[in-house]
């Protein structure tokens, strides 16, 4: 059994949830979207269902987040892969994908705009920086 501990804060129509003990950071409208969306992505990164995350009742840490830039999972998923990750499998709404020196990233997809803390907690996983991405989606491959 993994027990996961996370943060949840709302920014802007979003509810954020973000693992203290493991790379991973989730997003939904709802409470109880989220914490169902963060559950998904944890057993998808741990490939596993015996999972434990407590429940929340309400948002407790809450956070000013101005979202200057957007960007959807399709145009995350190209600079993914251009990155080197390879798809290895699918839960619900996300998908995994590893690199050759092992490193996971899990992406949430079919989504028209990814949250800020999502978004950058995506690029800490794929170890570039805002600038880097710009340029790789801009470059077109």
């Amino acid at each position: 059994m993994i027990e996961i501990r996370y943060d949840l804060w709302k920014e802007g129509k979003y509810y954020i949830s973000q693992s203290l003990n493991v790379n991973i950071t989730s997003f939904g409208e709802s409470v109880n979207e989220v914490y169902a969306n963060h559950k998904e992505a944890v057993e998808l990164y741990y490939e596993e269902n015996d999972i434990v995350m407590p429940i929340v009742e309400n948002a407790t840490l809450k956070r000013d987040i101005i979202n200057a830039f957007v960007f959807s999972s399709k145009e995350m998923r190209s600079v993914v892969e251009f990155l080197g990750f390879q798809f290895l499998k699918q839960k619900g709404q996300h998908a995994k994908f590893r690199n050759p020196k092992g490193d996971i990233v899990i992406l949430p997809l079919n989504k028209i705009e990814l949250p800020e803390g999502s978004f950058k907690n995506i690029l800490k996983q794929c170890g570039i920086t805002l600038k880097q991405f710009k340029a790789l989606l801009n470059s077109q491959f």
